[in-house]
C-alpha cells in the first residue's frame, strides 16, 4: 500500500481527524482522545482533533458541527464515537441522528465510527425496518390516549398534577438506540465495535464487510505498585467509574449485609445525561434502607491520578455487570492498574478470559449472596494470585497495538471509496488479524 513516489514498502502518510463530542470527562470522549493521542505516535500519521459540546438548541448545534467539519476538512478520514445509550454526546434520543446527519453533510469526508453500547440494540429485539415501523406505529396510536390514562390514574390516587398530565404524549426513546445504530451502519464508511456480542447484534445492519471488531484498548499506566497493607485494617472493595445501571452498583449494595466487615467504595460519581442524578440518589437511598450507608463511600469524579490511586488501594475491584453490559473503560483501567478483579459471568468477561485464561475471576449466579460469598473468598486469596493473568491482557490489548489495528483499517477504508450502502461483497473484508 505504498504511495506512488514513496519508498518501497513505506505506508503513505494519512491525515486522520478525530472529533470528540461531549464533556471531556465522559468515558466515550476519553476513549476517543486516548486513541487519537496514540495515533500521533504511529509512523506516517498526521492527526487533527476537534472537541465540541452540543446543546439543546438545534440552530446552535448546526453551527457547532459545521465549524467542527471545517476544522477537520484537511483530514483524509474522520473518526467519531457514537453511543446508542445515553444522551450526553451527540444528543438526546433521536436528536443524535439529526446532529450526526448534519455533521456528515457539512463534512463530506469518509467517516469511521465506533459504536458504543451496541448491546442495547440486541436487547430491543428489532432486527429490521418492519419491526421498527410496527413499534413506531403503536406508539403513535397510543399517544393521544395518554392524557386520559394519566388523568384516570391521578384521580384514582387522589392527586391531580396538571404538569404531569400535559407532558409530551409520544415517547420514541425505546426505539432510538436502533435508529442511531442503523444510521451508523448505513452512513459510516467503516463501523467499529468492541465486543463479539455487539458485532453479532449489528451483523444484520452491516453485511458488506466493513463492520470491524477491535477490542477496547488497555491504556499505558504507571508501573504497578503493590499497596501497603496494614494489619487489622478494614478490607475494601471498589467499583470503578461513573454510575450506570448496567454496572451493577445495586447488586453490590444488596450484597453488603452479607459481608459486614467489608467497606465498599464507588470510585466515581453520577453518570452523565438526564438519568444520572436519579440513579445516584436511588443507590444512596437503597444503601440507607439496607443499613449499610455508613460503610459505603462515593468519591465523586476524580482525575486520572487520584482515580488510579483510589483503585490501587482497594483489596479487590468488583464489576457486577449485567448481562447486556457492553465494553467498559473502567474495566480496562483496572487491568492497566493491575487491580484484582471479580466480575459477573457475562459474555463480555468471557472474551477477556479467552485471551488470558482465568485473568478475571467470576461469580455466578447473579445474586447478592453469590457475590458476597465470592468476594469473601477472594479477599482471603493472595493478591499476586488474583492478578497473575492481567499482564497478558495488558500486552495483547495494549493501546499501541489497538491503535495500529485502527490505522491499518483506516487505510483499507480509504483504499475502498465505494458508498457505505454498497451491496454485500463490494467492499473487502475489514476484520483485523
Amino acid at each position: 500500500m505504498a504511495d506512488r513516489g514513496s519508498m518501497p514498502g513505506a505506508p503513505r502518510e494519512v491525515k486522520l481527524g478525530y472529533l470528540h463530542v461531549g464533556a471531556v470527562e465522559h468515558g466515550i470522549c476519553r476513549y476517543g482522545r486516548l486513541l487519537a493521542a496514540e495515533a500521533r505516535r504511529q509512523p506516517n500519521v498526521r492527526v487533527l482533533e476537534r472537541s465540541i459540546v452540543l446543546t439543546d438548541r438545534p440552530a446552535r448545534n448546526a453551527r457547532i458541527v459545521r465549524d467542527a467539519a471545517e476544522a477537520l476538512s484537511a483530514a483524509d478520514l474522520i473518526h467519531i464515537q457514537i453511543s446508542t445509550a445515553g444522551d450526553a454526546t451527540w444528543g438526546r434520543d433521536l436528536r443524535a441522528v439529526v446532529n450526526l446527519s448534519l455533521f456528515r453533510r457539512f463534512s463530506g469526508k469518509p467517516l469511521a465510527a465506533t459504536l458504543h453500547d451496541a448491546t442495547t440494540v440486541a436487547a430491543l429485539g428489532i432486527d429490521g425496518v418492519g419491526p421498527l415501523v410496527r413499534r413506531v406505529t403503536v406508539e403513535t396510536l397510543k399517544g393521544p390516549m395518554r392524557p386520559m390514562v394519566r388523568l384516570a390514574r391521578q384521580v384514582a390516587a387522589r392527586r391531580i398534577d396538571l404538569g404531569r398530565l400535559w407532558r409530551p404524549i409520544w415517547d420514541f426513546r425505546h426505539v432510538s438506540p436502533y435508529v442511531v445504530a442503523r444510521w451508523a451502519a448505513r452512513r459510516a464508511h467503516g463501523l467499529f465495535v468492541l465486543t463479539r456480542k455487539e458485532r453479532d447484534a449489528l451483523t444484520a445492519l452491516r453485511r458488506d464487510g466493513r463492520l470491524v471488531l477491535i477490542p477496547h484498548f488497555v491504556e499505558q499506566a504507571p508501573a504497578p505498585v503493590s499497596p501497603m497493607i496494614r494489619p487489622g485494617r478494614t478490607r475494601t472493595v471498589a467499583l470503578a467509574g461513573f454510575i450506570f445501571a448496567s454496572k451493577g452498583h445495586h447488586l453490590l449494595i444488596d450484597a453488603m449485609p452479607f459481608m459486614p466487615d467489608v467497606k465498599v467504595v464507588f470510585v466515581g460519581g453520577a453518570g452523565f445525561g438526564r438519568s444520572g442524578p436519579g440513579q445516584y440518589r436511588a443507590l444512596l437511598e437503597q444503601a440507607q434502607r439496607r443499613g449499610v450507608r455508613g460503610r459505603l463511600e462515593v468519591t465523586g469524579y476524580l482525575d486520572d491520578a487520584a482515580y488510579g490511586a483510589a483503585l490501587r488501594q482497594a483489596d479487590l475491584a468488583v464489576c457486577p455487570f449485567e448481562d447486556n453490559k457492553a465494553a467498559s473503560g473502567s474495566l480496562s483501567s483496572l487491568i492497566a492498574l493491575d487491580c484484582p478483579i471479580l466480575a459477573s459471568d457475562t459474555p463480555l468477561i468471557a472474551e477477556y478470559n479467552a485471551l488470558s485464561a482465568g485473568a478475571i475471576a467470576t461469580f455466578s449466579p447473579f445474586t447478592p449472596r453469590a457475590l458476597a460469598a465470592r468476594i469473601r473468598e477472594l479477599l482471603d486469596t493472595p493478591r499476586e494470585q488474583l492478578t497473575r493473568g492481567l499482564g497478558e491482557l495488558r500486552e495483547r490489548l495494549s493501546i499501541a497495538r489497538i491503535a495500529a489495528q485502527h490505522i491499518e483499517t483506516y487505510r483499507r477504508l480509504l483504499d475502498d471509496r465505494s458508498d457505505p450502502g454498497a451491496s454485500p461483497g463490494v467492499a473487502r473484508r475489514m476484520e483485523p488479524a
